[in-house]
C-alpha cells in the first residue's frame, strides 16, 4: 500500500507499447502486486495468466511495463546514508573488528529466473566467453 501511494500520481507514465492494458483488466494494486509477486517467486507468467484469469500476453505486458516503471522510479532514489548513521546504528563488535569505516552496506539478495529451454536463446542470456589460444598463426 505504501509503494502504490508512493507511485501513484506516476501510473499514467507506465509503459504499456501497442497494449490494450489498463486498470479495466485489472486494478492497478493487482497489477503492482502480480509484478511483486512474480519477482519475489519467480513465478511462470502462465501460472500468474491463471491466477488473474487473463491471458499470458497480457501478464507478460503488466509484468514488462511495471518493472520498467519501478526501475525507473527507484534509479531515481538515493539511497547513500546520512554521514555518522551507519556508524550510529553499526554494533560495538563490527567497529571493534575494524569494520567502522563501511559506506554502505549492499544486499546480496538472490534472484531466480527462468532460463530458455531453447539452448541458443539461452547462450544468447549467459553468454560463454571462451579463450583462443596464443600461438603461432
Amino acid at each position: 500500500d505504501i509503494l502504490m501511494e508512493l507511485v501513484k500520481p506516476y501510473l499514467h507514465l507506465i509503459p504499456f507499447p501497442n497494449s490494450k492494458v489498463s486498470e479495466e483488466l485489472c486494478t492497478f494494486n493487482t497489477q503492482l502486486l502480480s509484478t511483486l509477486t512474480i519477482c519475489r517467486y519467480g513465478l511462470d507468467l502462465k501460472f500468474m495468466a491463471f491466477i488473474m484469469d487473463t491471458s499470458e500476453t497480457s501478464v507478460q505486458r503488466i509484468f514488462n511495463g511495471w518493472v520498467i516503471f519501478l526501475a525507473t522510479v527507484f534509479n531515481r532514489l538515493d539511497l547513500i546514508p546520512a554521514d555518522g548513521y551507519l556508524l550510529h546504528k553499526m554494533p560495538n563488535a563490527f567497529i571493534k573488528t575494524g569494520h567502522g569505516r563501511t559506506d554502505i552496506i549492499i544486499d546480496a539478495t538472490e534472484f531466480k529466473f527462468q532460463i530458455a529451454s531453447n539452448f541458443e536463446l539461452c547462450g544468447l542470456m549467459f553468454p560463454i566467453t571462451r579463450t583462443q589460444p596464443q600461438g603461432k598463426l
